[in-house]
């Protein structure tokens, strides 16, 4: 996917490009980390605040929020939506073992993963876009209602009016 990507971005040059976590649940991190990001960053125009937007909203979790961070850290990206639904630091990578006699499988964490300096609940947006009721229900924009009535090029030129 990401040399498809990456391609396709290459040969159609866009002035902004909008990449949607809001459904993503996770994965592998590295994964992006090692392949998408350092494609993209090859790309010296994405590097300018607003060229790069993330979505996010509350069905963000795991390593779609760790990919948020490395690229608001790395590219400068805006962060709009919602809160992320899983926490920039946390327990994760898991292991498991039988118990004897039950043999119920236990499972747990392993490793503590830091992403994040500040200790906090979610990745905050850069420009919290609440989901509305009224998109959501007519259909506007699936997936949590987040059209409020602005394109990506407006929330771009209010966020470098404030």
């Amino acid at each position: 996917m990401p040399t498809n990507c990456l391609s396709s971005i290459k040969e159609n040059s866009p002035k902004r490009l909008v990449i949607d976590v809001r459904q993503n649940r996770g994965g592998d991190f590295t994964r992006v980390r090692g392949r998408l990001l350092p494609g993209l960053k090859q790309n010296s125009w994405l590097l300018k605040p607003g060229a790069l937007f993330i979505i996010t909203g509350r069905a963000t979790q795991s390593a779609a929020v760790v990919n948020t961070i490395d690229f608001r850290k790395e590219m400068k990206a805006l962060v709009v939506g919602e809160p992320t639904g899983g926490r920039p630091n946390g327990y994760s990578e898991d292991s498991e073992f039988k118990l004897p006699n039950s043999h119920f499988v236990v499972r747990y964490s392993t490793r503590y993963y830091k992403f994040q300096d500040q200790d906090a609940p979610a990745v905050m947006p850069d420009k919290l876009i609440e989901p509305d009721w009224q998109s959501y229900q007519s259909g506007t924009r699936p997936g949590h209602g987040m059209d409020s009535g602005a394109t990506v090029a407006e929330i771009s030129a209010r966020n470098k009016s404030q």
